[in-house]
């Protein structure tokens, strides 16, 4: 349990590259793009908060709190996504959007297809197969996710620097250590 726990900190770790901003100067510009970017942060932080209750369920070792934390994550996602397409580009730009939305789609699908392996897992024999299983599964996603994580960062960091705003912790980022 303990390689599990560590694997999915590193993996909420990559996820929580997306930081909250905050404005320094209150220009009607910087306020709106400060906004933006927190509006994206705000709908991050609804999935991460749902991987960290599934992480926890992990713990219980209960198949069915399991699965219906699975449950949850999943149906957030979609609802995230659903949000995420709605949000206009800024200033006509949609470079950051759109690179929250294909990140957001990379947790559905680990949502849906290796975090329910991992549940099907967990639920089976504590044999090496199944732990060694369980480790390729975390490590494939952990090499998946950098790529798409780089991209974000780099979207992120071109939208901060444009409007001049400052970058701040995700207060999560907490919760994701104490795992």
């Amino acid at each position: 349990m303990e390689f599990i726990n560590s694997k999915l900190k590193h993996i909420l770790f990559a996820f929580l590259a997306i930081l909250a901003i905050s404005s320094v100067s209150c220009t009607d510009k910087k306020t709106d793009a400060t906004d933006y970017n927190n509006k994206i942060v705000e709908l991050q932080s609804s999935i991460i908060q749902k991987m960290l209750d599934l992480a926890s369920s992990f713990e219980s070792g209960s198949t069915p709190e399991m699965t219906n934390k699975h449950r949850e994550l999943i149906n957030t996602c979609e609802e995230i996504i659903r949000q995420s397409r709605e949000l206009e580009p800024f200033e006509e730009n949609s470079e950051l959007r759109d690179t929250a939305i294909k990140l957001f789609e990379f947790y559905l699908s680990i949502s849906t297809n290796e975090y329910r392996e991992i549940i099907d897992i967990l639920g089976k024999e504590n044999t090496p197969y199944n732990m060694q299983r369980m480790q390729e599964v975390v490590e494939d996603i952990s090499i998946r996710e950098s790529a798409l994580d780089n991209e974000f960062m780099m979207a992120q960091k071109a939208f901060v620097e444009k409007y001049g705003i400052q970058i701040i912790d995700n207060p999560l980022q907490k919760d994701v250590d104490s795992l």
